[in-house]
């Protein structure tokens, strides 16, 4: 089963991501919380959900970072060599060990569009039917679940789960 966890831009996928892992208390995977900046745009870390170490992951194009080593650009951001092998360093350990669910933060457009980020492995999980939970823009989720083939998944809306949590 594949839980996608949606929502728009700055409504709190992340944050329903960490309760999601919470309420699970097991799986592994990782969030890419966000840090905002004086620039126009923010940063993100890759974080793992079960230690809590964080990486460098995104940063805008132009900003100015001490020993950034990119990975590629994608529209205004900038993506992190190391924070893209943390991240599939994470789901690969945790496939090893038999972790699930797995939890990745998140798929986009440069998964879609691109064929990059964390498309090879997701769809490596894809095939072995793992269970996940995949936080995404609510935008794209009928052109993920189409584009990778999922047939068996359920939808939770970050806005709504975080209402409920607040009660």
């Amino acid at each position: 089963m594949i839980t996608f966890v949606t929502g728009g831009k700055n409504e709190g996928k992340t944050t329903a991501m960490s309760l999601l892992f919470q309420r699970y208390d097991c799986g592994a995977g990782f969030i890419s919380p966000k840090r905002i900046s004086t620039d126009s745009l923010p940063y993100y870390d890759i974080q793992s959900l079960a230690d809590g170490q964080r990486l460098p992951f995104i940063k805008p194009v132009k900003a100015k970072v001490s020993g950034w080593k990119e990975a590629y650009q994608y529209g205004p951001f900038s993506f992190s060599r190391g924070g893209l092998y943390f991240g599939k360093d994470i789901l690969q350990r945790a496939l090893d060990n038999g972790a699930s669910p797995l939890f990745i933060d998140e798929i986009g457009l440069l998964e879609l569009d691109e064929k990059r980020g964390f498309y090879k492995i997701l769809k490596a999980l894809l095939s072995q039917k793992k269970e996940l939970c995949i936080a995404t823009r609510e935008s794209f989720l009928m052109q993920i679940i189409h584009h990778f083939g999922i047939a068996n998944y359920q939808i939770i809306e970050a806005s709504e789960m975080l209402k409920q949590t607040k009660r």
